[in-house]
């Protein structure tokens, strides 16, 4: 009898193994995986789909109350608002406008966390959420800082002074640095987007952090667009490991290399791991 029960429980763990090596294998698991959903008004597909693969670097997708919001996984305690539905006009121009959602009401502003081990000096002036970069030309990251004193003069001579962004602080003193500073004693440090015709010139300004409240405007590469036009193929990733790896063209008919119709099915070697890197195509990162 124990003979048999545990027998039994070998078959069973077999067929559900092989079950799910099937699913994970099978020509069409990725393409329904990366199926687009909705959200509200928008439609959430590579690179803001709600499941992981098909979501860009560095990224978290989720919808509340009909409304989009990104996460930066290296800073989750800091979310995104994106500004406008994401329609197929917005996915074909690869960019879209968003804010930093502890921007709106008049409540402190929380510290940014610092450097990342993945990102340096560039990455931070031009890179604001994730892995997308700022529309050229139009942004760049500033740091702010409100201090209950003055930092020392070394410090000083590095920055300007600026507005402080918290409402009704009148006592505290705030600055502006060009670029990214990590910490400075006595001062809390927010990065943000800054339009590039007011970087480091706030005359003028009335109320900043209203300024600030429009958002910032982000964009992405067109690889996936030529994967995704016609809504024939669906853009993602082969596993977790997004920072490590490549987009690729999920079909009916398997995993191609850059579009359903290049004729380069992928097979996957083994259960769980990527297919072999693909060359000769710009992948989204981070800007070193």
């Amino acid at each position: 009898m124990k003979i048999a029960v545990q027998l039994s429980l070998f078959l069973l763990f077999r067929f559900y193994h092989l079950t799910q090596s099937a699913n994970t294998t099978n020509s069409t698991y990725y393409y329904n995986q990366c199926a687009p959903t909705t959200c509200g008004s928008s439609i959430l597909k590579w690179p803001f789909g709600l499941n992981t693969l098909c979501t860009s670097a560095y990224l978290t997708t989720s919808c509340e109350e009909n409304t989009v919001y990104l996460t930066d996984e290296e800073n989750p305690t800091i979310k995104y608002q994106i500004l406008q539905n994401l329609t197929n006009e917005v996915y074909s121009n690869r960019s879209v406008r968003m804010v930093d959602t502890s921007l709106f009401g008049c409540g402190p502003i929380p510290e940014f966390q610092g450097k990342t081990e993945n990102s340096g000096y560039e990455a931070q002036k031009w890179i604001m959420l994730g892995s997308l970069p700022y529309t050229a030309g139009e942004f760049r990251t500033g740091t702010f800082l409100n201090c209950s004193k003055e930092p020392s003069n070394d410090t000083l001579t590095r920055m300007t002074k600026a507005p402080c962004l918290e409402c009704g602080e009148t006592s505290n003193l705030c600055y502006f640095y060009d670029g990214y500073i990590d910490h400075i004693d006595s001062c809390r440090s927010f990065r943000v987007a800054i339009p590039v015709e007011q970087f480091g010139n706030f005359s003028g300004v009335g109320n900043l952090r209203r300024v600030l409240q429009q958002g910032f405007q982000v964009e992405w590469n067109g690889d996936c667009n030529i994967c995704m036009e016609r809504d024939v193929g669906r853009c993602g990733y082969v596993n977790q490991q997004r920072k490590n790896g490549d987009e690729y063209c999920f079909c009916r008919d398997g995993i191609h290399r850059d579009n359903c119709t290049d004729g380069v099915i992928v097979e996957l070697d083994v259960v769980g791991t990527s297919p072999p890197k693909k060359h000769g195509k710009k992948q989204i990162g981070m800007i070193l």
